[in-house]
């Protein structure tokens, strides 16, 4: 509801600023009862910028032992993600020529295609590799988005086992990351039953349907959160 009244505060506010381009009306007593709703609408749009939750954002927390990164996406008092970033050089990358090398076998840009900011490669006549840009550049190295092909079905199926349980990942916002000689997976694991109050982050985590609560602070661009046991995680704020 917070960030719903916000949008309607912001959207109110560009149509008065779109009316206040037009010609002026010579009629006074109009341009009189102009300026109130013009202010009405800046204190509204002020009121629901100081209602959003100031841990609504991304963060960051860094692993010194393990030298990794942990994301923490929270996008509304009710939805939540933990992004998890996978290194799949090995399945597949670019190199300095743009040669599309996957396995270890090196496929040159004539045996792929890349229009439109999308990639796609076909194996035996079949979908094997399909993604999507979403950078705007229409070049092989960037950010895509994975869209259906056997690749992504191969991806579904390895989270499906038993061995990787408990992730709930966002099959519509798997993410690929192309860089030259490296390419990395980004998977969103969505939190269940995520609900952000004012000092307290409320996420389902056990079978039994039991919820925790993990208490946070916010000071600027850090948050603190207190895990189950008492220990505190500090995370930074992504720019």
């Amino acid at each position: 509801m917070r960030i719903k009244a916000l949008l309607t505060a912001i959207i109110t506010a560009a149509a008065l600023s779109s009316c206040a381009s037009e010609p002026a009306v010579s009629d006074s007593s109009i341009t009189e009862t102009a300026a109130p709703v013009t202010e009405a609408a800046e204190e509204i749009t002020t009121q629901a910028e100081e209602q959003v939750n100031p841990a609504i954002g991304t963060w960051i927390m860094h692993d010194t032992d393990t030298d990794t990164d942990t994301e923490l996406l929270i996008e509304s008092d009710n939805a939540a993600y933990m992004r998890v970033t996978l290194d799949i050089t090995d399945h597949f990358c670019f190199d300095k020529d743009r040669n599309f090398i996957s396995k270890g076998q090196t496929i040159p840009a004539d045996r792929y295609e890349m229009k439109n900011g999308r990639f796609s490669y076909v194996y035996k006549d079949k979908p094997a590799l399909k993604m999507r840009k979403t950078d705007g550049v229409d070049d092989v190295l960037g950010e895509y988005l994975l869209t259906a092909c056997q690749y992504k079905d191969k991806v579904k199926e390895t989270l499906d086992t038993d061995e990787i349980s408990g992730i709930d990942i966002v099959d519509d916002r798997i993410t690929v990351i192309a860089e030259e000689n490296r390419t990395s997976l980004l998977l969103l694991d969505e939190i269940d039953s995520f609900e952000l109050k004012d000092d307290v982050m409320v996420t389902d985590i056990y079978a039994d349907g039991t919820l925790l609560e993990s208490p946070y602070e916010v000071d600027g661009d850090t948050m603190t959160i207190t895990n189950s046991v008492g220990e505190k995680n500090t995370y930074q704020r992504k720019k």
